[in-house]
Formats: C-alpha cells, sequence, structure tokens
C-alpha cells in the first residue's frame, strides 16, 4: 500500500512539473478504486505552482460551481476540481459534469456522474463515475461545456409550466488535453 502512494504522489508530482513547464494543459494525480484513501483536494492544488487559494475567496451568495482544474489518476480515474464560493454559507455538490473526449471531427458530449471524494473550504474533489481515461491515446482532449449541482429550494427558482427542476447548470466552456 506505502509502494502505491509513493508510486501515485511521485506520478502527480511529475505531472505538476508537466504543466508547469507547458508540456500539458490542466490534468494529472492519484487514486484508485474502493478502500482507497484519496489525497485531499487542497493538498492536490497546491503541487500547482501557479495555485494561490487566495484567488478563490468565499462569498456567501455566490451559489456557483468552477472548474477549476481536472486531473487524471494512475488507476484510469479522472478527477474534477471544483471552486464553490458560498461552501461557508451553505455546502453545495456537484452532481454531474457534461464532458467529451476530443476524436478529431467526433465530438460526441456525455453526462457522467460526479461522486464527492473531499473538500475543505471552498475547494471540493470530485471522481468521475463511469468514465475511464483511454491511456492509448498520445494526447487527451476533455471537453467540458457545463457542471450541475442539485436544484435547491431555498436559492433557486421554481420551473414554470408544470416542469420540475433537479439539477441547476453552471458553464464551464474549458478544454483541458493531457499527455
Amino acid at each position: 500500500m506505502k509502494k502505491a502512494k509513493f508510486k501515485v504522489l511521485l506520478a502527480a508530482i511529475f505531472m505538476f512539473a508537466l504543466l508547469a513547464a507547458g508540456m500539458i494543459s490542466p490534468a494529472c494525480f492519484p487514486a484508485s478504486a474502493e478502500n482507497v484513501a484519496y489525497s485531499a483536494v487542497i493538498d492536490d492544488l497546491k503541487k500547482d505552482p501557479a495555485f494561490r487559494s487566495a484567488d478563490y475567496p468565499a462569498n456567501n451568495a455566490d451559489y456557483s460551481l468552477n472548474v477549476i482544474q481536472i486531473a487524471e489518476s494512475v488507476d484510469n480515474e479522472l478527477y474534477v476540481y471544483v471552486y464553490q464560493p458560498s461552501a461557508g454559507e451553505k455546502q453545495l455538490s456537484a452532481t454531474s459534469i457534461n464532458l467529451s473526449r476530443y476524436d478529431g471531427d467526433n465530438t460526441s458530449f456525455r453526462n457522467y456522474k460526479l461522486n464527492l471524494l473531499n473538500r475543505e473550504g471552498v475547494f471540493g474533489k470530485y471522481v468521475v463515475t463511469d468514465f475511464k481515461v483511454q491511456q492509448s491515446a498520445d494526447t487527451r482532449i476533455y471537453n467540458i461545456p457545463s457542471i450541475f449541482r442539485a436544484w435547491d429550494n431555498t436559492i433557486d427558482k421554481t420551473a414554470q409550466g408544470g416542469n420540475t427542476v433537479s439539477e441547476v447548470p453552471y458553464e464551464v466552456a474549458k478544454c483541458y488535453a493531457a499527455k
């Protein structure tokens, strides 16, 4: 187990070194399947020398979700790092994310469920469920148009016309590349 954690840590440090050197766009990090202790969100984010927690202030009136970073694990999991400004007032968890693996002209988006691994202050770390990183590709592009959280009757508007709302979307509109 210690050997596996060491390998994960080493891989994360290597990926952040590549990120800092500009050789890859946002991507990397550790973890495994069931019964595994995942690294803390803030520990992962601090591995990036450009990360400054002061750039992500708390704001109790801002219920949005903002994707900061994504990362691939050595176990082919995809992590999503999220900034939620109102976490001090109301902790809202991301529930799903729309993403596409860019494959030339064959871009098709799919909605994936998110599982919260841990949170600290305004930061949350999620794993994309039912998703496996395709390591066979030299460069992997992740196109993320939006992320969702559960609808909350104390802060969200009620749907009109007899419709119901279960999730609230937030624009991400980012592409990430991993090598």
